[in-house]
């Protein structure tokens, strides 16, 4: 029998306090925050963990980005802290990695604008990941046809 299949027959004849439907950013952290607190939680996920959830295939706990394209900056500030308390409390599944962001030459996609929404981004998370930074040189830089700096920002990573 499969690990996913022993696991919902286990849960399946047990009794829990609370039941967490959705295992996306907010649900994970409601999860983690009522099994600290001592209640008997079981989270609810139709498929795998953080599986429907915009940044999925890049398995990234993030702190809403894309909402600040919106001016969605409640979003932003609460999947942020979000974020950083997933990163501080579930050391064994989550930990801050860099990631490179390649800004294109002209318009609202190139370097001076992304690099300062990466930085209100930064601001807005409560400046606790790594501060955005430009990174004039790196490795996979020769095999572009633009060979522009890339920018770096930091985010949580499922391990």
């Amino acid at each position: 029998m499969s690990w996913r299949k022993e696991t919902i027959t286990a849960a399946q004849l047990d009794e829990y306090d609370i039941a967490v439907i959705g295992g996306g950013i907010n649900g994970a952290c409601l999860f983690d925050l009522l099994c600290r607190r001592g209640y008997r939680t079981i989270l609810l996920e139709k498929g795998d963990f953080a599986g429907g959830t915009s940044q999925a295939s890049a398995m990234m706990i993030w702190g809403g980005l894309l909402y600040l394209r919106n001016l969605d900056i409640p979003s932003v500030i609460s999947f942020s802290r979000s974020r950083d308390q997933m990163i501080r409390n579930m050391t064994e599944w989550i930990a801050p990695r860099r990631f490179r962001f390649l800004p294109a030459e002209k318009g609202l996609l190139s370097r001076g604008p992304i690099l300062s929404a990466m930085y209100l981004y930064w601001f807005l998370g409560g400046c606790n990941r790594k501060r955005p930074a430009l990174e004039p040189r790196f490795p996979e830089q020769e095999q572009l046809i633009h060979q522009c700096p890339g920018l770096l920002f930091e985010e949580g990573m499922l391990r």
